[in-house]
């Protein structure tokens, strides 16, 4: 089987976070033809707990969450994104703004 990793760099967008899971929540779950993990990296830690949050609310997602514990102003996504990538299990790897809406099924796409 494939494999997929799905890293979201994230950092203080949970409405935002919300609304493009809410959409884009189905083209994430693995399927007999892939396995796709979702490695969300929170980069820094104010909505710690509300992430969680809706990270459990999708349980038949295949989550890792990693989290930078040192609050700090906003930064480039570059170091959240290289975390993801170094901790990525996947066969192959996808990066997307964790507030982005897929057009079509991205991951689908990725393997055909």
């Amino acid at each position: 089987m494939r494999a997929i990793s799905v890293i979201l760099p994230y950092y203080k967008r949970i409405n935002a976070f919300k609304r493009a899971l809410s959409i884009n929540a189905w083209k994430l779950y693995s399927t007999a033809e892939r396995s796709t993990e979702v490695v969300l990296v929170l980069d820094e830690p104010s909505e710690e707990q509300a992430v969680l949050e809706v990270v459990q609310a999708r349980p038949g997602i295949s989550w890792r969450v990693l989290i930078n514990r040192q609050d700090h102003a906003w930064r480039n996504p570059a170091v959240a994104i290289n975390v993801g990538i170094r901790h990525a299990k996947g066969d192959y790897v996808l990066v997307f703004s964790p507030e982005s809406i897929y057009v079509n099924d991205v991951p689908s796409i990725l393997f055909n």
